[in-house]
């Protein structure tokens, strides 16, 4: 009887101690659920200039579709020479160029644009929606998520925990969603992408420090 009660006390610590192993944060999670509002709201328009969500245009070519940023803020308006709508176009061209698009794939599509002039770095996600009417009978979308050049490598170094989040949004894409309910998860992508930055930047620092 000692022995099965021993054997069952046993089994439960062990299928705890794996429960506990497998749910338990993972290092850089837990930075990132440490990441406080307050932070987020002071390192937002700094190290993030917006999100845009860009379609390509059977006339226009590449165009953004959703977009957040903060871009008209002198930080970057500065910087940007051609105006924001123009800047607009041309990384929704780059985008477009740099993911590839001439051949469909459920494989996860991802690059980067660096922008020296405008002093950024995107990091760049395909979306390819099925479209019979459509071109290849698919929709491609690229989302671009700019960090400033300061804390692009840390955003692309960091960016599989973007993934979650966009997964949702292509969710909502290919749902077709209202472009309102869209706008909503391209801001959370947004605010991600800084939570993911800011617990790089710690990381690293850790890291860096032992």
């Amino acid at each position: 009887m000692y022995t099965i009660i021993g054997g069952s006390i046993a089994l439960v610590a062990i299928i705890s101690f794996i429960i506990y192993k497998l749910t338990r944060p993972k290092p850089f999670e837990a930075l990132m659920e440490k990441i406080t509002d307050e932070e987020i709201a002071t390192y937002y328009s700094i190290m993030s200039p917006g999100v845009i969500l860009s379609i390509f245009d059977q006339k226009k070519g590449p165009i953004p579709l959703v977009e957040d940023h903060s871009l008209s803020i002198a930080r970057y308006r500065n910087r940007i020479a051609i105006g924001i709508e123009n800047f607009l176009l041309k990384i929704s061209d780059q985008a477009y160029s740099s993911l590839g698009f001439e051949e469909h794939t459920d494989e996860r599509r991802t690059g980067s644009i660096r922008l020296p002039r405008e002093q950024m770095i995107g990091m760049i996600h395909g979306v390819q929606l099925e479209n019979k009417a459509a071109r290849g009978g698919f929709e491609n979308l690229s989302l671009i998520i700019l960090a400033d050049n300061e804390y692009g490598n840390l955003l692309l170094s960091y960016q599989d925990f973007l993934y979650e989040d966009i997964d949702k949004l292509i969710s909502k894409l290919k749902s077709r969603k209202p472009l309102v309910d869209v706008q909503e998860t391209i801001s959370e992508v947004r605010r991600k992408s800084v939570i993911v930055m800011l617990a790089a930047q710690q990381y690293e620092q850790a890291q860096n420090g032992k």
